[in-house]
């Protein structure tokens, strides 16, 4: 059972990983939630749909990809 419900993990993780590796995200530049992939921003002109007034730039998520492959990695090893 609990091997089970790693492995359930470490798919969602692969899945997370891989989504974050070949997408381009973008953010509010004055902090709003919300990431956006690069369609959406295009489709928002670039400009924060949340506050109107910030300019999407681009979110960098080398460190987000790097802890979903130490997570799995740790996970696997477990």
């Amino acid at each position: 059972m609990l091997q089970e419900r790693r492995e359930m993990v470490i798919e969602k993780l692969e899945s997370r990983m891989k989504y974050e590796e070949q997408n381009y995200f973008f953010q509010c530049s004055n902090g709003c939630e919300g990431r956006y992939v690069f369609i959406e921003a295009m489709d928002y002109n670039f400009i924060c749909p949340v506050c109107q007034q910030g300019q999407l730039v681009a979110d960098e998520n080398k460190k987000k990809v790097q802890f979903l492959k130490d997570s799995i990695i740790k996970l696997r090893n477990l």
